[in-house]
């Protein structure tokens, strides 16, 4: 009897050591467990993903804080598009528009006169073309060059708008636009062949029936 206890008292004591050194063992992930944990955080990371309203309304705040220091108002849009009227009636537009690779944008710099399209009073200020080759970016200025700007999260939105689009915008935009300030100013540099006609009659009338060759 006793030589069948011993063994028993022995496995009994083996058994509870093990117990209580197990949850000392640390545990490797396995590669489905690897994957599992980018699945979720991804899908985390797109959950916070901006959505159109949120970054209209960060456009306003961060590009307001810039632009109406120089005569800008974001005054009946939807879209955060800032716009202001020169005395000799140009218009001057900066807005964000979400690029084709998203979740980034563009930032569209236009010069505009009421006179290029019939519908300008229902389109300003949040459709208005460009009739100018009006793409920001940081190196170039306003010109055919687009800058894509990271607008995922408002956190990305923020940062990058202090590192990168802050400057573009009194560096390169509100300069440029400060030169257009009539229709001769505009007009060497429109792009667009219909307004680019339309301008042309503004500026150079038909002389009238009988004047002088």
């Amino acid at each position: 009897m006793i030589g069948y206890l011993i063994p028993l008292w022995l496995k009994i004591i083996h058994i509870g050591k093990v117990k209580h050194e197990r949850p000392n063992h640390k545990i490797k992930p396995t590669q489905k467990d690897a994957r599992l944990i980018l699945a979720l955080s991804f899908k985390s990371e797109m959950s916070e993903e901006l959505t159109t309203a949120q970054r209209y309304k960060l456009v306003e705040d961060c590009f307001g804080s810039v632009l109406t220091e120089h005569g800008f108002s974001n005054s009946g849009s939807k879209k955060g598009v800032f716009w202001r009227k020169t005395e000799e009636g140009i218009y001057h537009y900066v807005a964000a528009w979400r690029a084709l690779r998203k979740p980034k944008y563009d930032i569209m710099v236009i010069a505009f006169h009421p006179s290029f399209d019939d519908e300008f009073e229902s389109k300003h200020p949040d459709d208005i073309g460009c009739p100018i080759n009006g793409y920001l970016h940081s190196k170039f200025g306003v010109g055919v060059r687009a800058e894509q700007l990271f607008c995922r999260t408002e956190e990305v939105f923020r940062r990058d708008f202090e590192k990168r689009v802050k400057g573009m915008l009194t560096d390169h935009a509100v300069p440029f636009l400060n030169k257009i300030q009539n229709l001769n100013d505009l007009e060497p540099l429109i792009t667009a062949p219909g307004i680019k006609k339309k301008l042309n009659k503004l500026i150079q009338p038909t002389p009238k029936s009988g004047a002088a060759d």
